[in-house]
C-alpha cells in the first residue's frame, strides 16, 4: 500500500505542477509578446522620426527638385518610411528601399521595382506615359507605377464606367467630368498600361506637400499607436485561460489518473498471488471500476486545479491539495453515512488524510525549488518526501504499538491492584461504620445503663482520654458536685 500511495500522490502532484507550468507558459508568452511589441512600436516610431529628418535634411532644406519636383521626392521618402514602419509595428522586417539615384526606379517594395509619380496632370497618368517613353520595357521587366491614393481611386472609378454610363452619370460641373473620363480612357486604350500596372500610394496627393507632410506623418504615428494598443489587447486576450484549454487539461488529467488507477488496481490483484491470465471476470470488473473512478477524479482535478489557479489566484500546489483532500474526505463522509465507520473514525481518518496531503504538497514544493525544472522537480520531491514520510509513519506505528501495548498492560495491572485495594478499604470502612452505628445506638438507648455504656464507648471512639470519661455513678456525682 505504501508503494501505491506514493505512485498515486506523485501522479496527482505531477498534474498540479503540469497545470501550473501551462499557466506559467501563458504568462511568459504574454510578457515576451508585450516586450517584443514595445520594441516593434519603438522601431516604427524611430523610422517615422528618421523619415521626417531625411525629408527635412535632404529634400526641404535643399529644395530638391525645385518648386515642381520637390513634391515627388517628399512622396518617395515618405512612402518608403511608412511602408517600413507599418511592417515594423507588427514585428516584420523592412519591405521597402529608397533607391535615391534619379533613375528608372524610385523604390523597391517587396522585391518589385516601383516608379512613383505624384503629378496633378491627368491623375499622374501623363507622367507615367512620359516615363514609359524613356523606359518602354519597364512594365515588361516587372516594374509598376505608384500614384497617389486618391488618383488611383478616381482612375479606377472612371474606368468602371462605360461611355453611356459616363454621359449619364457625369456632368461638366461634377468632380469627375466627361473630359477626365475621356483622358483616362485614352491612356488605357492605347494598351501601353493597364490598371494592374498601377499601385495606390499610402498617401493622397495633398498629404505629401511640404507644408503638410509633417502633420501627415504625425497622423500615421497616431495610427501606429492605436494599432499597437490593439495588438497588445489581442495578446492579453490570448493569454487568458480558456474553456478549451481547461478541457484539454481535464482530459489529459483524466487519462493520467485513470491510467495510474488501472496500474495500481492490477498491482493490488497481483499482490494477492494472481497472474494476469488468472484474472476472473470479477477481477477485471474491479479494475474497470477503479480505472473509471480514476478517470472521473482526474477530470474533476483538471478542471478544479485549472479553475482555482486561473480564476481564484490559488497556487497550483495548494489547489491540488484542496482537490485531493476533498476527494478523501468525501469518501470518508460516504463511509460515515453508510455506518461503515463511526464519527470518531471519520475524524481520525480525515486528519490522517489531510496530513498525508500536506506532506505531499510540501515535498512537491520543496522538490520544485531544489530542482527548478517543470514537473520533474515536483515528481522527485513528492516521491522522496512521501517515501521518507511513509517510512517514518511505519516506525512511528511500531513505536506507538509498543507504547500502547505497555500502556494497556500497565492499565490492566493498575486496574486489578486498585480493585483489590478498593475492596479492602470498602470492607474496613463498612466494619468501622457498623461499629459506629452500634455505639451510636447504645449511646442514645432509652435504657440508661445501656446508654451509659454506649456513651463511654462513644467517648473512647471519639478519642477522649480515660481520665475524662465518666464511667459510673460516682464519677458522675463527683463531676457535677465538685
Amino acid at each position: 500500500m505504501k508503494k501505491n500511495s506514493i505512485i498515486s500522490s506523485t501522479q496527482e502532484q505531477a498534474v498540479g505542477s503540469w497545470i501550473n507550468y501551462i499557466n506559467d507558459l501563458r504568462i511568459q508568452k504574454l510578457v515576451e509578446n508585450i516586450s517584443n511589441q514595445k520594441n516593434n512600436l519603438n522601431n516604427a516610431i524611430n523610422t517615422l522620426k528618421n523619415t521626417t529628418s531625411t525629408i527635412n535634411r535632404e529634400i526641404i532644406s535643399t529644395n530638391r527638385g525645385g518648386q515642381l519636383g520637390i513634391h515627388g521626392f517628399i512622396a518617395e521618402v515618405a512612402e518608403c518610411g511608412i511602408n517600413n514602419a507599418r511592417e515594423q509595428v507588427i514585428g516584420n522586417k523592412n519591405n521597402c528601399i529608397w533607391i535615391n539615384d534619379n533613375g528608372a526606379t524610385d523604390l523597391i517594395l517587396n522585391g518589385t521595382n516601383i516608379q512613383q509619380k505624384f503629378c496633378i496632370s491627368n491623375f499622374s497618368l501623363n507622367a507615367i506615359a512620359e516615363h514609359l517613353k524613356m523606359y518602354p520595357d519597364y512594365i515588361k521587366n516587372g516594374g509598376k507605377y505608384m500614384i497617389p491614393k486618391d488618383h488611383y481611386e478616381k482612375i479606377k472609378y472612371l474606368l468602371s464606367l462605360s461611355e453611356k454610363e459616363a454621359y449619364k452619370t457625369l456632368s461638366s460641373t461634377s468632380e469627375n467630368t466627361i473630359n477626365e473620363w475621356r483622358r483616362v480612357h485614352n491612356v488605357f486604350e492605347k494598351g501601353d498600361i493597364s490598371l494592374k500596372d498601377l499601385m495606390a500610394s499610402n498617401f493622397e496627393y495633398g498629404d505629401v506637400k511640404k507644408e503638410k507632410i509633417h502633420s501627415s506623418l504625425k497622423k500615421e504615428e497616431t495610427k501606429f499607436r492605436a494599432q499597437d494598443k490593439k495588438i497588445r489587447e489581442k495578446y492579453f486576450e490570448e493569454s487568458k485561460p480558456t474553456f478549451r484549454e481547461a478541457s484539454n487539461v481535464a482530459n489529459l488529467s483524466a487519462t493520467l489518473e485513470g491510467g495510474t488507477e488501472f496500474v495500481i488496481s492490477i498491482l493490488n490483484l497481483k499482490n494477492t498471488g494472481k497472474r494476469l491470465s488468472q484474472f476472473t471476470e470479477e477481477d477485471w470488473k474491479f479494475v474497470a471500476k477503479e480505472t473509471g473512478i480514476g478517470i472521473l477524479k482526474g477530470e474533476v482535478r483538471g478542471y478544479t486545479v485549472y479553475g482555482l489557479t486561473n480564476f481564484a489566484n490559488t497556487p497550483a500546489a495548494l489547489a491540488n491539495a484542496i482537490c485531493t483532500s476533498s476527494f478523501g474526505i468525501a469518501e470518508q463522509l460516504y463511509l460515515l453515512r453508510k455506518n461503515i465507520i463511526d464519527e470518531k473514525q471519520f475524524l481520525n481518518n480525515s486528519e490522517v488524510l489531510c496530513l498525508d496531503v500536506t506532506v505531499s504538497t510540501l515535498s512537491s514544493v520543496i522538490g520544485q525549488v531544489l530542482i527548478p525544472m517543470p514537473v520533474l522537480g515536483t515528481i522527485v520531491g513528492n516521491s522522496v518526501g512521501m517515501l521518507i514520510f511513509e517510512n517514518i509513519k511505519t516506525i512511528l506505528n511500531k513505536k506507538e504499538y509498543e507504547m500502547l501495548s505497555n500502556y494497556i498492560k500497565e492499565l490492566d495491572y493498575l486496574k486489578s491492584t486498585l480493585e483489590k485495594e478498593y475492596q479492602n478499604e470498602i470492607e474496613m470502612l463498612q466494619n468501622e461504620l457498623n461499629k459506629f452505628i452500634n455505639v451510636l445506638t447504645n449511646a442514645f438507648n432509652p435504657d440508661y445503663e445501656l446508654a451509659l455504656k454506649g456513651s463511654i464507648e462513644l467517648a473512647r471512639l471519639s478519642g477522649i482520654s480515660e481520665e475524662n470519661i465518666l464511667k459510673n455513678i460516682n464519677d458522675i456525682d463527683n463531676y457535677f458536685m465538685s
